[in-house]
């Protein structure tokens, strides 16, 4: 799992609590305007939340959606971000 002092190393900040309110504040936009997008949008933050980066923007593209979208997030952050959607579930070992 990164952690945010790995972001900090590697020279990506980490998500200030605006940002991860205005994905919250898209999300909930998205959910009311177009529900199957939002499911869609809200299983991948469930994937990065695991620590997941969702494979390449693009085939020709080094980086991941993870990174292309999401720079310098933890996995705590997207944590973070279902707790704000009301969509946060207990871990599982």
């Amino acid at each position: 799992m990164t952690t945010g002092a790995d972001k900090e190393k590697n020279g990506l900040k980490r998500p200030n609590w605006e940002q991860i309110t205005s994905k919250a504040e898209h999300g909930r936009n998205m959910q009311k305007t177009s529900p199957e997008s939002y499911r869609e949008w809200l299983g991948a933050v469930r994937r990065m939340h695991k620590g997941e980066h969702l494979g390449q923007v693009e085939p020709w593209s080094p980086y991941s959606v993870r990174e292309t979208y999401y720079p310098g997030w933890a996995d705590g952050d997207f944590g973070t971000l279902l707790n704000q959607l009301g969509e946060a579930h207990p871990l599982k070992d």
